[in-house]
């Protein structure tokens, strides 16, 4: 009898035990962003076939994201987050949703905040474009005061092209400098065709630019402002991998991956943005760009002022 009850309870055990699971064979890694490129499948059908995974892209805003995680932060899907504009990146970083990367599973040196929850993998610097046959010299950002010109610039990008004066002068410098700048601008809407040689745009909107949008006509002269002083300002495409990511190490593989040499050139050639690793035409601006989100409220107070 004392038998019988032996094996009865081995069964039950045995019948209660939860089998662990087997290990993904095809890993789905799933990236959200808010700008997705054609070219981006074949891109990273090389990181599919070099890491024997999958790679599935979420198209994304940062307001989408902020949302979805807000219902549940540990349960969304998303391995990797990559945004085109340091000013939604900042929005998402204020909700802790990254995972802080070790020093030590980096294999490649790029622009990172601190405590490294995000990495930069492309920048888009902030130009001047001109009409070819402008002979007036545009050297430096102030210089656009001098002169009427069209501001393409969206909100977001203004005030992370702002942020660098705050962070060199005081609150009401800063306010006077952008209000003279601004006063010289003209927005798209408004441009009737007249006699502005100016447009104030990122580098991947003039490389973007539509055949079809006549604001570009005769406009073809880059300019590569304040690289002969403090540096040309940017944006900076940016990547964080999500905390609690279920594919972690996958995602520490893809950061590394999409930051090499070969790899970040082609990546961001197919954009129209530029790799911080090959811009030889100008010098970028001296201080780490992620060190300028916090200047971004405040520069769009301003702004709102300013209107």
């Amino acid at each position: 009898m004392r038998f019988f009850y032996w094996s009865l309870l081995v069964f039950a055990l045995t019948a209660c035990s939860v089998p662990s699971a087997a290990p993904e064979e095809e890993p789905t890694l799933v990236i959200a962003t808010d700008h997705t490129s054609a070219a981006d499948s074949i891109l990273f059908r090389k990181f599919e076939k070099q890491f024997d995974a999958k790679v599935k892209i979420r198209q994304m805003s940062a307001d989408s994201l902020i949302n979805l995680f807000s219902k549940g932060p540990y349960n969304t899907g998303i391995d990797v987050v990559i945004m085109h504009q340091l000013y939604d990146m900042r929005k998402l970083t204020q909700k802790n949703i990254f995972e802080t990367i070790e020093l030590d599973e980096l294999t490649t040196e790029g622009i990172s905040n601190s405590p490294r929850t995000i990495f930069g993998i492309g920048i888009d610097p902030f130009i001047a474009v001109t009409k070819s046959d402008f002979r007036w010299d545009i050297n430096i950002y102030d210089d656009l005061s001098k002169t009427q010109f069209i501001n393409n610039l969206s909100q977001k990008s203004q005030a992370h092209f702002f942020a660098p004066f705050e962070q060199k002068m005081t609150r009401a410098k800063t306010f006077n400098r952008i209000q003279k700048i601004l006063d010289k601008s003209i927005e798209p809407k408004n441009y009737k065709g007249d006699s502005v040689d100016v447009i104030l745009c990122s580098y991947s909107q003039y490389l973007n630019r539509s055949p079809k949008d006549s604001l570009w006509n005769d406009y073809s002269k880059i300019h590569f402002l304040n690289s002969k002083t403090s540096g040309v300002f940017y944006d900076l495409i940016s990547i964080g991998i999500v905390d609690q990511s279920s594919h972690y190490d996958l995602s520490v593989q893809f950061l590394n991956w999409i930051n090499q040499k070969s790899m970040n050139k082609e990546f961001n050639k197919r954009r129209g943005y530029l790799s911080y690793y090959h811009h030889p035409q100008f010098s970028i601006y001296v201080r780490n760009p992620t060190k300028l989100m916090q200047y971004h409220v405040m520069i769009e107070r301003m702004l709102k002022e300013l209107q």
